[in-house]
C-alpha cells in the first residue's frame, strides 16, 4: 500500500472535499466584503448550515482511520458499516486499547446487524444463491459455534468473488482485490 493513498482520497471523497473548498472560500470572500451581508442577508444562515454540514462529513476520516488501527487485527472498514460503530470502536482503542475494542466490534454483530447484512445482499444474484448457507452461518454465528461459521463464510468468500470476478478465487496468489472507488476493496483494506 501507498503511504500517500488513503480511502480519503477515493474519487466520491475527494469530490465532496474539493466542493467543501469551493463553499469555504466562497465564505471566506463573503465574510472579508461587509458590503455582501446587505446584498445576501441569507447567506449566513446558509454558511451556519453549510458548517453543520462539513462537521459531519469529518466521518469521511473514520475508513481510514479505521483500517490503520484494526487491518492488522482482520477488521476493515466497508461501504455499509455503521458509521456510529466506527467511530466508537476508534475511541474504545485509543482510550483502552484493542482488546476493549474488539469485543466492542464483535458485540456489534448482532442478530439485526447479521439479518439486515444477508437482506442487503440478496439483491445480487450471485451472492443470491448462497443464501442459505450465510444464514447457517448467521445461525452458527449467533449460537458460538464459530467453528463451523468461520469455514462457511471463508469458503463462501472465495466462491462468490470467483462468481463476481470469473476467473479468480479471493484467496488466489497474486489477486488484486482493490475496487476503483469503494471503501472496503480500498488497497488499505482488502
Amino acid at each position: 500500500m501507498s503511504k500517500s493513498k488513503k480511502i480519503i482520497d477515493n474519487p466520491t471523497s475527494a469530490e465532496l472535499l474539493k466542493q467543501f473548498a469551493a463553499f469555504e472560500s466562497l465564505e471566506a470572500l463573503y465574510k472579508a466584503f461587509p458590503f455582501a451581508r446587505g446584498i445576501f442577508p441569507k447567506m449566513e444562515d446558509a454558511f451556519n448550515e453549510f458548517n453543520k454540514i462539513k462537521k459531519q462529513a469529518e466521518m469521511l476520516e473514520a475508513p481510514d482511520q479505521f483500517n490503520e488501527r484494526f487491518a492488522n487485527l482482520g477488521w476493515i472498514a466497508y461501504e455499509s458499516m455503521n458509521m456510529d460503530v466506527t467511530q466508537k470502536a476508534i475511541n474504545i482503542y485509543d482510550a483502552e486499547g484493542k482488546g476493549p475494542a474488539e469485543q466492542f466490534l464483535a458485540d456489534s454483530y448482532g442478530e439485526e446487524t447479521l439479518k439486515w447484512g444477508i437482506l442487503r445482499f440478496n439483491g445480487n444474484c450471485d451472492f443470491r444463491k448462497r443464501v442459505r448457507l450465510a444464514e447457517l452461518a448467521r445461525e452458527d454465528y449467533l449460537a458460538g459455534r464459530y467453528h463451523a461459521c468461520v469455514p462457511l463464510l471463508l469458503s463462501l468468500l472465495d466462491g462468490l468473488v470467483n462468481d463476481v470476478s470469473k476467473h479468480v478465487g479471493f484467496f488466489a496468489e497474486n489477486v488484486d482485490l482493490t475496487a476503483w472507488d469503494c471503501i472496503a476493496a480500498h488497497e488499505s483494506g482488502l
